[in-house]
Formats: C-alpha cells, sequence, structure tokens
C-alpha cells in the first residue's frame, strides 16, 4: 500500500470515529412515580337523634330576644288565629275523658270520694285560656295552679285507694292459698273483699281520670307556649321546668308537662 492510500485510510477512519462519537444518544424516559392520596377520614354523619338534639340545644341556649310588643305574638293575636283549631281538638277530648270520669260507679259507703272526683271534673271543665284579654294574660298562672289544686287532690285520694287495694289482694291470697289446701273458706268472706275493692277502687279511678283530664290542660298550655308570648313562656317555663317541680304520677301526662316546659324556653318571632 503506498503512503498516499494509507494516509486516505488513516483520514476515513478518524472521520468514522469522530462521527461515531458525536453521535447524539436520547436521554433515558423519566418515569414518575405515582403520589398516593392521602385522605383524612371523614366524620360519621349524626344521626336524626343528635341532629334533633343539637338543634335542641341550640334553641335552648339562644339569648334572650329583643321583643316587639305589637307582633302578633305578643299580642296574641297569633294565639286565637292559629290555636283555634288545636284547642278545640282538645277541649274535645278532654270532654269526653271527663264524661267518663262522671260517669264511675262508686260504693255507697264512698259517696264522699264520688263527690269529690265530680267536683274535680267541674273544675277541670271551667278552665280555658280564654279570648278576653285578661284571660289570656293570666293564663300561664292559671295552669300552673290548677296542675297543683288537682294534684293536692287526686294524689292523696289515689295513694289511700292504692294501699287499701294492697291489703284486700293479701287478704285475698290467703283465703285462696286456705282454699287450696283443702280448707273451708265461707262465701261471704269473699264477698266482703269484692265490696271492700269495690269500695277502694272508686277513688283510685277517679284520680287516674284527673291524671288523663290534666294531659289535655297540659296539651293547651303547649298550644300558649308554641305561639303566646315570650311573657307566658318564661311564666310557664319557671313553673313547670322548675327542679323543685314534683313529677306528675302518671307518666304519660308527665312526659306531655315536660315537652311545654322545654318549648317555653326558646322563643320564635314573626308570624309563624
Amino acid at each position: 500500500m503506498g503512503f498516499r492510500m494509507v494516509s486516505q485510510w488513516i483520514m476515513s477512519a478518524a472521520a468514522v470515529f469522530s462521527a461515531a462519537g458525536c453521535e447524539k444518544t436520547e436521554p433515558r424516559e423519566k418515569r414518575e412515580i405515582p403520589m398516593m392520596e392521602v385522605t383524612t377520614p371523614s366524620a360519621p354523619e349524626p344521626t336524626p337523634e343528635e341532629m334533633a338534639k343539637s338543634i335542641e340545644e341550640q334553641r335552648e341556649n339562644q339569648p334572650e330576644p329583643t321583643l316587639k310588643p305589637e307582633e302578633p305574638r305578643e299580642t296574641f293575636v297569633l294565639l286565637l288565629e292559629k290555636g283555634r283549631s288545636e284547642l278545640k281538638g282538645i277541649y274535645g277530648e278532654r270532654y269526653n275523658i271527663l264524661g267518663q270520669m262522671r260517669d264511675l260507679k262508686f260504693d255507697e259507703k264512698s259517696e264522699a270520694d264520688k263527690v269529690k272526683v265530680r267536683k274535680l271534673a267541674d273544675k277541670i271543665e271551667g278552665f280555658a285560656i280564654g279570648e278576653k284579654a285578661q284571660e289570656l294574660e293570666t293564663a300561664a298562672d292559671r295552669f300552673c295552679a290548677i296542675i297543683e289544686e288537682l294534684r293536692a287532690e287526686a294524689e292523696p285520694m289515689e295513694a289511700l285507694g292504692t294501699e287499701a287495694l294492697k291489703v284486700i289482694d293479701a287478704e285475698l291470697k290467703v283465703l285462696e292459698e286456705k282454699q287450696e289446701g283443702g280448707g273451708k273458706v265461707a262465701t261471704s268472706q269473699y264477698e266482703k273483699l269484692e265490696a271492700q275493692r269495690k269500695a277502694a277502687s272508686g277513688p283510685v279511678l277517679g284520680a287516674q281520670y284527673v291524671w288523663l283530664a290534666m294531659k289535655t290542660l297540659l296539651q293547651e298550655a303547649m298550644v300558649l307556649a308554641e305561639l303566646g308570648p315570650r311573657r307566658a313562656q318564661l311564666k310557664l317555663r319557671d313553673c313547670l321546668g322548675a327542679d323543685s317541680f314534683k313529677p306528675i304520677p302518671y307518666e304519660l301526662t308527665d312526659k306531655e308537662r315536660v315537652k311545654v316546659a322545654k318549648r317555653a324556653k326558646w322563643y320564635r318571632s314573626g308570624h309563624e
């Protein structure tokens, strides 16, 4: 190979190597690492009972409202307009209860209790919120008064009758055990106990009807608490909701009393 050919070969090889060294290399593809999504656990949805309790607490803890004396609620107009239909239904229920109360049968020896029960029925029947200004203004005070007056009459009457029935039941059990054991028991002994039971049952039933009728009085008070002025609410709240208030012996009636006291704690202005 001549010098010239060797020189050309070297130059060609150098060009090839140079081109190879300068060849552009593609960068590696960049992979994105997925980020893990961090979620904060959400609080569980409140139950209907929890929501109702929350609303009740907000209402009861609301600040004392700024009153507008001319509003329909504060002038008893709202009560007379929107409460009339509900009051009519309450009075109808009360009338039926008092009718049954007056029809109770009493033993001849319980004439005094019969008179007392009928007087209590008359007292309850004569009560109403009323429509005249003086009646409306005194309604809350009159509710509190009649509840305590009825309690003072009915509680001892029921307690005495209930205690007498316990004694009669104990004596009756003794007779039954004696008879089951082969002993002889005269029919007159049973008849005597049945007569005593009849005499003791009248006052107990009379008192229980008083509690039923009292429930309608508290339903009437609820209308006043719902639609009446703030001054009436405060009287009902302080009376029926006082810590010192002794629960009414009849559970359904006492529940109604608690409802009235709770409703009387908060105020809703406007025409609703």
